[in-house]
């Protein structure tokens, strides 16, 4: 609880946004790997993968993609728990996808709208703790 900016190896596809050079490998990556029928982006023990073998064909899981490819090569997503539940980016739940029949959009967690300007929240620490696919601290 008491660090604000952490690493976890699964990624969170509202408000997500990578680097452009890992963008741009993983595009590449799946242009490959995605030609092999027999090839899936499982990770061992992760529920995506069942959500993954559900939606097979369907082509709405990228982010399935994405975390075969992070587990891979080590890479981490940076996430930031800040005061109250507020986020950087917050889905607004539209009727969709995910959510059938909404009428009115809301967000799921209100959004930071607090000044930045004297926030010690975004002092982006050099070494910031990890976090496993379990949550459990890798690094501290």
């Amino acid at each position: 609880q008491k660090h604000v900016v952490f690493l976890y190896r699964l990624l969170g596809s509202w408000g997500f946004a990578p680097r452009a050079s890992v963008w741009n490998e993983f595009k590449k990556w799946y242009e490959h790997v995605s030609r092999t029928p027999e090839f899936s982006p499982y990770v061992p023990h992760l529920k995506m993968n069942e959500w993954f073998k559900k939606q097979r064909g369907k082509g709405t899981m990228w982010t399935m993609w994405f975390i075969h490819f992070c587990h891979e090569r080590g890479l981490f997503t940076v996430y930031a728990r800040l005061p109250e539940r507020d986020t950087l980016a917050s889905n607004w739940q539209e009727s969709g996808l995910h959510y059938a029949g909404k009428t009115k959009p809301s967000v799921d967690f209100p959004l930071y709208d607090k000044p930045v300007a004297d926030s010690k929240l975004f002092s982006f620490p050099l070494d910031p703790p990890m976090l496993d696919w379990d949550g459990t601290i890798i690094k501290d």
